[in-house]
This record gives C-alpha cells, structure tokens and sequence, in this order.
C-alpha cells in the first residue's frame, strides 16, 4: 500500500515521545483499528481512529500534530496550581515608650569583666530561665522567673552542680585541698609561731617567756654568723648558678639540631634525687679514695682535702648545689627565649646587628622578668639550704659551713631545744617574707 513506510516513520516518532514522559503507548494488535495514549495524569487516554473502510485513508503522519497538541493540553490542565508565596508578616512598630533606651559602646573588657559575663550567663541558664527537659517543648507563655520556682520534688532529681550557685559550687571544691593544706601547713607554722613564745621540753610541756627566745636568738654568735655563710653561699652560687644556665639556654635557642637530647642532659641532674646524688658527690671528693684525689695524681699533683679545709668546703656545696639546678634553671630560661617572636630577630639581622648584640637588644630585655623570678628564687633557695650541707660536711669544719637550717636542726633535734629553734625559725620566715614581698612589689612598679 501506498503510504505504509510514512506511517511506520510517524508510529516509531510517537513511541519515542511516548518513551520521553508524555505518556505509554499501548500498542494494540494489528487489526483493531486505533492507538491508545495513557497519558501520566489518569486523564482519558487520546484515541487516534482510522478512516472508515468507504473513506480515503489518511495516513498517520498528517494526523500527528493533531495528536501532540492534544497531549500539551492535557498535560497543562494536569499540572497543579503553584502555591501563592507566603506573605511576610509586617513588622511590629514599638510604641515610642517602649523602645530601649541609647547604651554608650562598651570600653575595652578585662578579665574581671568576662569573668562576671561568664558567671551571670551561667546563673541565668541555672537559675533564671524555664529548665526544658528531654522530649518536652518550651511553653511560650512561661514566665521571665519560672526557673527559680521550684518544687521539692523536682529538686530531688538534680544534680549538685544545679543546686549550688557556681561561687558555692567553687569553694565546695576547694574545700578538700584546703582542709589538707590547712593540717600539714598552716597548723605547724602556728604552733611553731606559739612554742617560739615558751619553753618547751621533751615531753611537749612549756612555759610562758615571752620574748626571750627572739633576745637570745639576736645575741647568740653561732646564729648570726650562719647568715654570713649564707650569705657567702649565695655569692659563689650566683656567678655560676646564675649566669650558666643564661648561657647554655642562648646557646641551646641558636643550636638547630639536637635540641631534645641537649635538654633531657642539661635536666637530668634536676631530676636525680637529691640524696643518692649528694652521696656520690662526697665519693668524689673523699680525701683518701675519692674521683678528684685520683684525677689529681695521675697527673702527679698532691691529693687536697676538699671536705677538711675550711676555705674550699663551702666550694664543694656550692657546686653541688649549681650542679642540681642549672638544668632546670637553663629550661626555664629557654623556654622564656623560645616565645621571642621570630620577627625581631629578623628586622635585627636585616639591620646588620651582630650575633652578640641581638642578645643584648633582643634576647635579653625579654628575659627581664624570667631573670627576676629566678633571682628571688635563687636567694630563698641559698637561705634555706640544708641537705647538701648535711650530707657533705655536716656544718663542719669548725662550723665553716653552718647555715640557718641546719643550726635550726642541731638545736631542736639534738639539743631538744624547740622553743629556741622555733624563734629562730621564726625569724627566718619574716626575712625571708620581707624580702620576696619587697621583691615582688619590685617587680610589679618595673612591668606596670
């Protein structure tokens, strides 16, 4: 038949729009004499008849665009009607009585403001607002203060963080710490302060003296001469205990390698007890057996009686004792070197500045405050000697290395003489406050 490869072409174009979404084609069987369209939106199917057998054929493809307009329509009229967009609500005018009042802009905060804001949050999320439990809504007409009405029965769920105000909750806390600090410190240095003013015996019993003790303790010779050895002790410990560790802390912060095994050596003897320590330094300087003796004569030289002679016993404690801390002095000082900023550095090596003046310029002014921190503690360290002189010379010879502490210790413990010692003890500690409150008020006029 004439026309049957056109129609063929516009059934194959058909299917394929069928294929793309606009519908399914059923195809029916070769005798039934229409297409059926089932388009996707449950509207009656597009029929397609064929002429009667008395009229002219018209083949298919005249009849396509017939059939895709009508597809158009009904997937236009199926399509749902797009939501209006929602309105915004109109904005809510405030009464010229109600608006809040003009705030000055806030100064720059401190410390002890953002302390406050932090604690006043806290209260407020605690205490001034409605609690909302897990799986329950916030009621929108709760009131401003519902959260400090509470019933006793909620009460017994919460913890005590909830029940306590942060500043209660802070001293509940400390309490612990307190309590012990207060047994093992504060309570013997009250009763060392009590039995300064009596005459205590053996058995505890003592009576009242008053100031005797503190009279007898500022005439005794022995007493006032332990603080001009403690006095030349701290003179030989600050040339080398002092200027060493600065030293080897500039030279570990410019050394690039090797700094970890350079540290853990230098902190090493820091981290030695203290008492095993002090046993292998008097081997070493033994008069008949000792390290030094032997060095001394293999290279032909007399043995020197480092412990024995009165000149060179206070040495040998003071270089124990610089031994023990350099590390852990050098430490902090390259710690306070390593938080330099990299930028100074810089701008004094573009200027041409030599490596000895960037640590006067640069490196020095910025260990002012490390240096001293270290120097009052180097100080209260020299007056407060004791196990390296007890286990060296035990304050020999001839008292040639007695110091407070341990002239404070022969009287108490082995004299038995505690309300002496206790002045003594006394006295000690007021020197010692005086002098580190004056050092630190110091410090503080220098850095305000």
């Amino acid at each position: 038949m004439p026309g049957t490869g056109q129609d063929k072409g516009a059934s194959r174009l058909l299917k394929s729009l069928m294929d793309e979404g606009l519908g399914e084609a059923v195809p029916a069987a070769r005798s039934l004499p229409r297409i059926k369209l089932v388009l996707p939106s449950g509207k009656a199917p597009v029929s397609v008849r064929k002429k009667a057998p008395g009229q002219a054929e018209a083949p298919l493809r005249e009849q396509l665009p017939q059939i895709i307009q009508q597809i158009s329509e009904s997937s236009k009229a199926a399509r749902p009607a797009p939501e209006p967009a929602p309105q915004a609500a109109p904005a809510l005018a405030l009464p010229e009585a109600q608006a809040a009042p003009m705030v000055p802009p806030p100064g720059p905060l401190t410390t002890r403001d953002l302390r406050t804001s932090r604690l006043r949050r806290r209260f407020e999320l605690d205490y001034g607002r409605p609690r909302i439990r897990r799986g329950q809504a916030a009621r929108a007409d709760a009131p401003q203060g519902a959260g400090m009405q509470r019933s006793p029965a909620g009460s017994a769920g919460l913890s005590p963080k909830a029940l306590l105000s942060p500043k209660a909750l802070a001293w509940a806390m400390l309490l612990p710490g307190l309590l012990a600090f207060m047994l093992f410190a504060w309570m013997p240095m009250l009763r060392t302060l009590a039995m300064s003013f009596m005459q205590v015996g053996p058995t505890g019993s003592g009576t009242w003296v008053g100031l005797a003790n503190y009279a007898r303790a500022l005439q005794d010779p022995i007493f006032l001469r332990t603080f001009w050895h403690a006095a030349y002790f701290l003179g030989l410990t600050l040339v080398l205990g002092f200027t060493l560790p600065l030293l080897l802390a500039l030279l570990l912060n410019e050394q690039p390698w090797g700094q970890a095994w350079l540290r853990l050596a230098f902190f090493l003897p820091f981290l030695t007890p203290l008492v095993p320590a002090v046993m292998v330094w008097r081997w070493i300087f033994d008069g008949d057996w000792g390290l030094a003796n032997s060095l001394l004569a293999g290279f032909g030289l007399h043995p020197v009686p480092w412990l024995s002679q009165p000149d060179l016993a206070m040495a040998c404690v003071a270089l124990v004792f610089i031994w023990k801390s350099t590390g852990w002095t050098a430490l902090i000082y390259l710690t306070s070197l390593q938080s330099v900023p990299e930028e100074l550095y810089e701008t004094a090596e573009m200027e041409g500045a030599p490596w000895w003046r960037r640590i006067f310029m640069v490196s020095l002014p910025h260990l002012r405050a490390t240096m001293a921190f270290l120097l009052l503690m180097q100080v209260v360290g020299s007056l407060q000697i004791f196990t390296e002189v007890y286990l060296l010379t035990g304050g020999g010879p001839a008292l040639a290395t007695e110091t407070v502490v341990t002239y404070l210790y022969r009287r108490s413990f082995l004299y038995l003489d505690f309300g002496y010692a206790s002045a003594m003890a006394v006295l000690l500690f007021a020197l010692l406050a005086a002098f580190t409150a004056a050092r630190l008020r110091r410090i503080e006029e220098d850095y305000e």
